[in-house]
This record gives structure tokens, sequence and C-alpha cells, in this order.
């Protein structure tokens, strides 16, 4: 059985009892990618079109916010090409490509390159949004939940502000894509960990927007940031692009995320003993903290008390020092953290921490993790460890679901 590994493929063999191997082989690829985007640039899903966008609003300066490299979009140089011919012909305004980091580190100028294409990036000023910076901020205003909004000054000062992206299940904000170009996307450190810190709410769940606080206060940021329209496009299991969905950010995401439910989730009559799931190869098995969504779908197929085996690379180790030395805490003092003390970082530990309340964590992987022991997790890296040690607990036998993508699917009862 193939399994998503790095830049390739691993083959494991469990000795349990298959129950299902949880994918989704039905897709229907968008062949050609250039013809539909133009068409939707002037007639878009839902109004208004950029073409009545641009000859409204006549703008002196647009901003396209952009996903950094953690996302993966191998369509971004063909995309980013269409689109900014498409505004060039319409108009003289100076353009500024704004990567949205969030709380994330900044990319370096090589990868900016690969990831957007040198001949786009030499047609717009690049803006690479940095959360910290308190001098490239503005106060925007204040949210209903009482949280300041700080935004990317470059934002701020655009007349017309594109969102680009993708929309897969997340693992607290349901969803990502659309409003989240503006929150974390180019907010401030502040604002984003005031946002994050509702993954408290039992609402913050993966695939889940009705009354998931975190989505609702993003929703209401890229309101008042201005967020005049989205191109979101939406993936198969395999990567492959099915639908795109572009106009007002509201109305256009949620029909987004229509198709993208349709698209990843796999029903399932019994949770298992034991699920294997992949997290889905790079960029999503870079370390640990970018494993969490492929954990929480194989937690959310798992019996109380079973076991997870999660097959990743991890080249960067657990991720960053906040989330990994907070995750060495016991799990019952994470679990009673309040609101008020989850704080970036601390957050995504919180939400692992809730999965290893539930179940056993096994990490799949050929590196050497010297930090797994003291995060709670068993390491093995060959398939004669991890049988051994899955043999010890279920002496039996066990039931298993395979998940060759836990990156690209969630589940559902039923």
């Amino acid at each position: 059985m193939k399994f998503a590994y790095s830049d390739s493929e691993i083959s494991i063999k469990p000795k349990g009892r298959l129950l299902k191997i949880l994918d989704i082989p039905r897709s229907n690829p968008i062949k050609d990618i250039s013809k539909t985007l133009n068409a939707l640039l002037n007639e878009s899903v839902e109004r208004p079109s950029l073409d009545e966008l641009i000859s409204k609003k006549k703008p002196k300066k647009l901003s396209i916010i952009v996903a950094d490299k953690t996302r993966k979009n191998p369509e971004y140089p063909e995309i980013l090409d269409i689109l900014i011919s498409f505004i060039r012909e319409r108009s003289d305004c100076v353009i500024s490509l704004i990567v949205a980091y969030g709380s994330h580190p900044r990319q370096r100028d090589s990868e900016c390159i690969q990831l957007y294409g040198a001949e786009n990036l030499s047609r717009v000023n690049i803006i690479h949004h940095d959360a910290y910076d308190s001098a490239e901020l503005i106060l925007t205003g204040k949210l209903s939940s009482g949280n300041d909004l700080y935004l990317n000054r470059t934002v701020r000062e655009s007349d017309i502000l594109i969102g680009l992206g993708g929309i897969n299940p997340h693992v607290f904000a349901g969803f990502s894509g659309g409003r989240k170009a503006i929150l974390p996307g180019i907010s401030g450190y502040k604002t984003i960990e005031a946002n994050h810190s509702m993954v408290i709410s039992e609402l913050a769940a993966l695939g889940n927007l009705e009354g998931n606080p975190i989505h609702m206060e993003m929703v209401e940021a890229a309101d008042i940031a201005g967020l005049d329209y989205i191109i979101n496009f939406v993936r198969d299991t395999e990567g492959k692009i099915n639908g795109i969905f572009s106009g007002e950010h509201k109305t256009a995401f949620q029909k987004g995320v229509d198709l993208c439910r349709e698209l990843t989730t796999v029903a399932i009559k019994d949770f298992a003993d034991v699920v294997f799931a992949s997290c889905g190869g790079s960029p999503k098995d870079a370390s640990l903290y970018h494993a969490q969504r492929a954990i929480a779908t194989a937690a959310s197929a798992v019996k109380r008390g079973g076991t997870i085996v999660i097959i990743g690379d991890f080249p960067d180790g657990a991720g960053n020092d906040i989330f990994k030395n907070w995750l060495a805490k016991p799990v019952g003092e994470l679990l009673s953290l309040k609101k008020e003390e989850i704080k970036l970082g601390i957050h995504s530990a919180y939400l692992m921490a809730k999965q290893l309340n539930k179940c056993n964590i096994i990490l799949y992987s050929k590196r050497i993790l010297d930090w797994a022991e003291k995060m709670h997790f068993k390491h093995v890296w060959s398939q004669s460890a991890m049988d051994k040690l899955l043999a010890e607990k279920y002496s039996t036998g066990y039931s298993y679901y395979a998940i060759p993508n836990g990156s690209a699917i969630m589940t559902r009862n039923g």
C-alpha cells in the first residue's frame, strides 16, 4: 500500500483487517485553466467581475495577495501571468504582489521566483508581509470580539484588493481560502494571536464554518479590509484543479467550499482501531506542525483510545520552538489553558493535545526524531518496528483505515 512521503511515495503493509481506503478517486479536472480563468475575469461566479471592478474604480494602486510556500500552488506562475496581463490591458495602475505569510517566516528570493515566476515578479512590486513589523502595520479598526485589527500598510493604501489562493479543509478555520487572505494572511501578530486563541471553541474545527468564531472574525476582517475580489481554486485529492471561483469574497468562497466538501469528504461507518495516514508528502510533511491537518483527519476516524500512524518525512523536525516546547508539557496542562493564555504556537500545541487526549500517535519516518518521545509520540522508522509496536497493543489483531493523503480529505460518519 503506497502513501505519499516527501516528494515520492513509501510502501507499507499493515497486518490488520482493512476496513476501507479513505480516498476519493472521482474528479473532473479543468482541462484549460487559461480559458476558464479568462472567462471568469470577465464574467465572475459572483458579481462584480474584475473587468467591471477595474472599470468602476479606476485604480491607481492594486494589490494581489498570494499564499506562501506552505501552500502547494504549482499553477501560480500561469495564473498570475493571466491575471497581471488582464489588469494591464485595462489599467496602468501600480500592481503590488503581497505574500500573505501570516506569522510564517519570509521566503528566500529564489523560492519566490520558483513559486510565482520570474517574469511575473518583474511586472509587479513584491511586498513581503511581516506581521511583527509595527512600522508596516496600520490599526484599521476594532472587530466585534474586541480584538484590534492591524493590517499591512500596502493593503490599506490599495484601491483594489484581490485574494488569490486555494480552498482546502482547515484544521480550525473550517476551510482555507477567501477571507484567510486577510486574516491571518496580511494581519498583524496581535490580531492573528487573538483570533487563533479561539481554538478553545469546539466549533473551531476541521471542515466546520457554522458558528465557528475564528471563521466569522476572519470574514469580518476581510469586510473591513475591503477585500474586493477573490480567485480561489478547489483541488481534488490528487491536487488537480476542479473548480475556480471568483467574485465577491463571501459568496464566491461559499460556492468553492461546497465543491471542496464534495471532493474531499469520505463517509465512514465505524471507527477503526488503527488509522494509517500520510501527511500528503511535501510540503505537508515538512514538520509535525505542518502535519496537523492529517493528524486531525486520522483522529476523526479512529476509536477513542485507538492508534493513528502518521507517515511523513519531517525534515524540519517538530516545528517552531513555541509549539515544540509547549507540546512537551503534560497533555492535561495544555487542555486546561484558558483562552487568554493561548498565544501563537501554543494554539497549535493545544489542538495537538486534543488529539493526543483521544488516541495514541505513532510517527513513521526514516529520519531520527529525537524530539518525538518528549512530545508524547512514539516513533518508528521501519515496517518491522511498526508491526512490533502495534502487536504489543493489539495482540488479537486490529481493524484499520488507510489514508494515502491525510491532508486531502475529511471524514463524515454515516
